[in-house]
């Protein structure tokens, strides 16, 4: 496996590195989390953009930028790179959620897999014990189904038992997955360790905040990462990024 490069750090050979989020929602929370991490001595440092509340402004991603709160040889590595990294022991953090357990489950290192929702300050004037408790499995039909009515009965049908008893018995049970209604049933913590793990953080006194992609499709929800990239290394305009984003929604429409 070759190792990836951010910057001047290899991840992937050497000792595990150590990577810290920065999930401020503000331009001032994030430029404080910034401050507060660099006595600690991180390797890497993960802006979660998705957490910044003017994600969807690129004119207030462009002023950031234009105030020198990105480094100009910023760097980005894929996801699924970086899943390959941590799976492989190269990478000692990687920020994941629901979707991964699966794969988490069916790696060599299940058990030693924990999960938390990211550092906090003790200096700090700022909320900082919020994370994305979002439901996951949540399925989303045309309205042109309501035009098919024989479709329409299936997919009710479907979602009757998806979202029933059995299906949700199914869900948490045999698929390790987290269902999106009511389960009370119980999970063996010794055939599901990471499962175990993440119910156990979902449950804490941590507050749940909404994430704004979870009302977009996969391909528009990473469209807007790629534009506000974009704006953030000067690669695109605050309308070249809505532009190329407004494009992704249209093609969909």
């Amino acid at each position: 496996m070759n190792p990836v490069v951010v910057r001047n750090v290899a991840i992937g050979e050497g000792i595990p590195k150590i990577c810290v989020p920065i999930v401020g929602k503000t331009r001032e929370e994030i430029l404080e989390a910034a401050k507060n991490i660099l006595p600690i001595g991180a390797d890497v440092v993960e802006w979660r953009v998705d957490w910044y509340e003017d994600i969807f402004d690129f004119e207030k991603v462009e002023e950031m930028r234009e105030k020198g709160t990105f480094t100009k040889d910023i760097s980005n590595i894929g996801y699924f790179e970086a899943k390959e990294q941590f799976l492989g022991g190269n990478a000692a953090m990687f920020n994941s959620g629901a979707w991964d357990i699966g794969d988490f489950e069916g790696s060599d290192m299940a058990s030693k897999i924990g999960f938390f929702w990211g550092p906090t300050f003790s200096d700090s004037q700022y909320e900082q014990q919020i994370g994305i408790k979002a439901s996951g499995g949540v399925y989303v039909v045309s309205s042109k189904a309501a035009e098919d009515p024989a479709l329409l009965d299936a997919i009710m049908q479907f979602w009757q038992f998806y979202y029933g008893e059995e299906g949700t018995k199914i869900i948490a049970e045999d698929t390790a997955a987290l269902p999106c209604s009511t389960y009370n049933g119980q999970i063996d913590e010794s055939q599901h360790p990471v499962l175990s793990t993440m119910i156990t953080a979902l449950n804490d006194d941590w507050k749940a905040v909404t994430e704004p992609f979870n009302s977009l499709s996969s391909n528009v929800a990473y469209g807007y990462f790629d534009a506000t990239f974009g704006v953030m290394t000067g690669v695109y305009t605050p309308e070249e990024a809505a532009d190329y984003v407004e494009n992704l929604q249209s093609a969909e429409r």
